[in-house]
């Protein structure tokens, strides 16, 4: 059974290696997703060019420590899902929880699943809500 509804938006995707989710960003891009991937650095920094996301999807560093400074700015400022990536035990799944994101997605995925997700959350936000949540970088 499938269900070919049309889902579009921008993902940013944080990562300083995007390649290994190249299958998950052709899977996007068939649902009319534009992914955008960002160095960690590049992703906190101020730009003259904003631009404005509907979901973020964030590669987990080697520590927790790391990974909440980069959050920070877009857990306290943002509106729109944060799911993390990665190799996560389940006390730094909770405390991913915790400190704010929406979800976890352990590797190894299955980019059809994750995109089709992402995409699911995106249409209820936009369902439900009398302003569509965006986070804007930059």
């Amino acid at each position: 059974m499938t269900f070919e509804g049309v889902c579009m938006g921008n993902i940013l995707l944080i990562s300083d290696r995007p390649k290994p989710y190249d299958d998950l960003i052709e899977q996007f891009r068939r649902t009319d997703f534009q992914v955008v991937s960002k160095k960690y650095a590049a992703a906190t920094q101020k730009k003259t060019a904003e631009q404005i996301f509907d979901f973020v999807l964030y590669e987990i560093k080697p520590t927790f420590e790391a990974n909440v400074q980069y959050l920070s700015p877009i857990v306290r400022t943002g509106t729109v899902p944060i799911y993390v990536i990665g190799d996560v035990s389940e006390s730094d799944e909770i405390a991913y929880y915790k400190f704010g994101v929406q979800g976890v997605i352990r590797i190894p995925f299955n980019p059809i699943i994750i995109a089709e997700r992402i995409c699911s959350i995106i249409r209820l936000l936009e369902k439900t809500s009398r302003v569509i949540r965006k986070v804007k970088i930059g």
